[in-house]
């Protein structure tokens, strides 16, 4: 009887972490063209998905610090736009590692 209970005891903790992990992650809606930022979709921050962010900066920006490994993300959301006209030029919206400065 009292493997059993462990056995009980051990699923119970395991469920529990995943349930953890599923209710602490980040979702943030993602896009990255003006158009596709129109009907943004939503996507759960992983080191993938702000990876990916890294990598879009890179495209416009220099200097932007690679960061390999991060449980604590946040949302961005980045417009460029022609001063003058207002013409949006770039615009992205997406999970990133919040070790990296973005203000």
């Amino acid at each position: 009887m009292n493997k059993m209970w462990n056995k009980v005891l051990l699923a119970l903790a395991l469920v529990t972490l995943v349930d953890l992990e599923f209710v602490n992650s980040l979702t943030c809606y993602s896009c990255n063209t003006p158009q596709s930022c129109q009907k943004p979709w939503k996507e759960v921050c992983t080191d993938s998905t702000a990876n990916k962010t890294s990598s879009w900066l890179s495209d416009i920006h220099s200097n932007v610090p690679p960061v390999s490994h991060s449980d604590e993300f946040k949302c961005m959301n980045l417009t460029y736009y022609v001063n003058s006209t207002y013409v949006i030029t770039h615009e992205f919206l997406g999970c990133y590692h919040q070790l990296m400065s973005v203000d």
